[in-house]
C-alpha cells in the first residue's frame, strides 16, 4: 500500500487558508454520517508547497465525536482508505492541465461529520469509509473536468 508522505499531507496554516477560502465544496451524506470535502485545483507553485500532485488533509471535530480515540479513528479510516485509492485522485489532478502542460496541484480536505443518531451495535468500517471517498472521486472528478483550473 502506497505511503502518505510529508509531502502529499497538507499542513501549512496559508494553504489550508487559501483551501477553505477559494475551493470547491461538496457533501456526500449516508447514514447517520457526513463526508464535507473541499478541494481547490492550483498552480503548484502557487503556494510555495512541494510539488505533489494531490495534497490532503482529515478531520473529524471534536463537537461530532466526543471522545479522542474516536476521532482518531475516523481520521485513520479516511486516510487508509485514501492510501487504497491515491491513484484515481492523482489521476485526477493529471486530468486537468495547465496551459503550458505541467500537472497542477490538488488540494483536498476531508472533513467527516456525525448528523444523528448511529444503530446500536453498529461500527464503521473500512469498507462504508471507502464509501464514501469513492462518492466524493466520482462527483469532484465531473465538477474538476467540467470547470477545470481558475473557471468558478
Amino acid at each position: 500500500m502506497p505511503a502518505l508522505g510529508k509531502a502529499e499531507r497538507l499542513y501549512r496554516q496559508r494553504t489550508v487558508s487559501a483551501l477553505f477560502a477559494r475551493g470547491r465544496r461538496l457533501r456526500i451524506s449516508g447514514g447517520a454520517y457526513m463526508l464535507k470535502v473541499c478541494a481547490l485545483l492550483c498552480e503548484p507553485e502557487t503556494f510555495d508547497e512541494s510539488p505533489a500532485s494531490v495534497k490532503v488533509m482529515f478531520s473529524a471535530p471534536k463537537s461530532s465525536f466526543r471522545h479522542a480515540v474516536d476521532r482518531n479513528r475516523m481520521k485513520r479510516l479516511m486516510r487508509e482508505s485514501f492510501r487504497a485509492r491515491k491513484a484515481v485522485w492523482t489521476a485526477m489532478a493529471e486530468r486537468c492541465p495547465l496551459a503550458d502542460g505541467r500537472v497542477p496541484a490538488l488540494l483536498v480536505a476531508f472533513i467527516f461529520t456525525k448528523i444523528g443518531k448511529t444503530p446500536e451495535g453498529f461500527v464503521l468500517k473500512q469498507d462504508d469509509m471507502q464509501v464514501y471517498l469513492d462518492k466524493a472521486a466520482d462527483k469532484l472528478g465531473r465538477i474538476l473536468t467540467n470547470e477545470g483550473l481558475g473557471k468558478r
